[in-house]
């Protein structure tokens, strides 16, 4: 791979939401693995991807926590006073912001567009500050176009290997999910999870696995393709599981009733009798599931998922990965070259909009 960054040196902005309550003391901080250890875990596994590519080509790394004031001839004397001359700013967001710095290559980092509120505060930023996405030259791990903004946001799309965090537990727990004659979603908790009974080992199983993403749930296409997988899993004695998101977490029965509601407006229904045909749960379990012998993973996507999500360095994968994709949001021949590029096989994308 060729450098990326010019000079040696690249400045990575932070958005302060992914501190929690250890928010830097100064405006230039130092970028260690401590501070992955303190960050969201999705600010965390941006920031440990761009270090990754960073230890390789060399290139110095200083944490800067807000950009923006960086406006001026003599503030940015003062930064590079600092720091030393650079070219290159790197914003990781959520969505909710772009951070850029004036005069710099400024690249843009998301990660959290599986999240629904980011998601759609991203679209609005695009639309309201168009005088910001315009200075973006480049977007690491995402491939947007975005052609209805008021300034084109159509920038070089980069790939770099994701690192896999491992900070979510091993397991998680799983419930049983299943309708009662009044329409109420009701849930129970597998007791016996930890040593696996929900998997069938009598004979090779097909497993639907469906990560958390709220984003997707308001695509039809994705949510008629999510009932057509969870109608043959009822029906033909196969497994699908499906991520609560962390949000969702304390009012599971409210967010599992939502989602079926959605499903039956696709034309299908939860079945009124207890099964393990479908089952919810709470954490990443799908690199513990691929771990399983005997079992067959097929994963359910959306274009708004990490690209984490997708890319598996260890000896098993998937067998297949559907991804939905949105053409008003995408451009059809950049993103499938960037997935050619991200995997080791190709999906199957199914394209609406």
């Amino acid at each position: 791979m060729t450098d990326l960054f010019e000079q040696g040196r690249l400045l990575i902005s932070i958005p302060p939401p992914a501190f929690g309550q250890d928010l830097p003391d100064s405006t230039i901080f130092p970028i260690s693995e401590q501070l992955v250890d303190v960050l969201d875990i999705g600010t965390a596994r941006a920031l440990a991807t761009v270090m990754q590519v960073c230890a390789e080509q060399g290139t110095e790394v200083h944490g800067i926590a807000r950009p923006e004031i960086c406006t001026s001839d003599s503030m940015l004397a003062w930064l590079e006073n600092q720091v030393g001359a650079f070219s290159d700013h790197l914003c990781l967001s959520s969505g909710q912001t772009v951070k850029i710095i004036p005069g710099k290559r400024n690249h843009l980092y998301l990660y959290d567009l599986h999240m629904r509120r980011k998601y759609e505060d991203f679209l609005l930023l695009c639309k309201r500050a168009p005088e910001l996405v315009a200075q973006v030259v480049s977007q690491f791990n995402s491939a947007l176009s975005l052609r209805g903004a008021p300034v084109a946001f159509r920038p070089t799309t980069i790939y770099v290997e994701p690192v896999r965090l491992e900070r979510e537990p091993a397991t998680s727990t799983l419930f049983e999910w299943w309708m009662t004659r009044s329409g109420q979603s009701e849930l129970r908790a597998i007791e016996e999870a930890d040593d696996v009974s929900f998997l069938k080992r009598d004979r090779a199983q097909t497993i639907t696995y469906v990560g958390a993403n709220s984003t997707a749930l308001h695509s039809s296409a994705y949510v008629k393709l999510l009932a057509r997988r969870l109608h043959h899993a009822f029906y033909y004695d196969e497994l699908a599981i499906l991520e609560i998101p962390p949000g969702a977490q304390e009012d599971r029965s409210g967010w599992a009733s939502t989602l079926a509601g959605l499903l039956r407006s696709q034309g299908f229904k939860l079945p009124f009798l207890r099964t393990k045909s479908v089952l919810l749960a709470e954490g990443d379990i799908l690199p513990w599931l691929l771990e399983q012998q005997g079992c067959d993973v097929e994963l359910l996507c959306h274009f708004t998922d990490p690209i984490d999500r997708l890319f598996f360095p260890g000896p098993r994968a998937p067998k297949s990965i559907d991804i939905v994709a949105d053409r008003s949001l995408l451009d059809r021949e950049v993103y499938e070259d960037f997935l050619s590029t991200a995997l080791t096989f190709r999906p199957l994308i199914h394209w609406t909009g």
